[in-house]
Formats: structure tokens, sequence, C-alpha cells
């Protein structure tokens, strides 16, 4: 399974809503990868819509795994189907309930395209 170097996420407050990382976060993934989202990385931790935010925090179980996907998203490292299977995986790793780790990667899966598209 893969695994996080430390899974602690250390921030520095940029603007409401976005931060950025004091320390670089390291994912290993089940293959041997290892991404490395480094000190300085600017984030938002996980992108949950407003509604949803009572239920799901934005710096649940899920943020570090949503910090590796927010770095390969930005940096369009492999493909978005990978950066999205990654994410999941890494939840999976975090220790994320089955059910919340797949609402998840289904809600990227549908709508991180627009992400993807819209940095370009």
């Amino acid at each position: 399974m893969g695994s996080f170097a430390d899974p602690h996420i250390s921030t520095d407050w940029v603007r409401p809503g976005t931060y950025k990382l004091t320390k670089a976060v390291v994912y290993t993934t089940d293959s041997g990868e290892v991404i490395r989202a480094k000190k300085g990385l600017v984030f938002d931790w996980a992108s949950i819509p407003k509604p949803l935010q009572a239920v799901y925090s934005k710096d649940g179980a899920w943020a570090p795994a949503a910090v590796i996907h927010d770095h390969l998203y930005g940096n369009r490292i492999g493909t978005r189907k990978r950066a999205d299977d990654i994410f999941l995986e890494a939840m999976k790793s975090l220790g994320v309930p089955w059910l919340r780790r797949n609402l998840f990667y289904l809600a990227v899966r549908a709508f991180g395209g627009f992400q993807w598209r819209d940095d370009d």
C-alpha cells in the first residue's frame, strides 16, 4: 500500500481559502513512485462545495491526499486520470473510509476536468 513520509501538513495562510506548504508532503504510490509536493506549493485544501463543508471539512483526514492531487493537477504531472487515481489510492492509505474516498474520487472525475482545463 502507498504511504506518506509524514501525513502532517505544515502551512502558512496566504489569503482566505488559500495556503502555502512550509514543508514538503511526500507520497510513495503502491507502485513505488515518489511524489513530492514541494515546500511553497499554494493550494486550497480539498475543493469541497460550500454546502457540503458542514459535513466534510476541507482539511479532514484526506487533506494530505488532496495536497498531492493539487500538486499533480497544478503541474500537469501525468494524466488527469492518473492524478485522480493517485488521489483515491492516497486516501485509502490514510484510512479514509471506502464510501467517503469513493465519493471524493467520483467528484474529481466528474468535475476535475474544469480545473485541469482552466489552468491552461
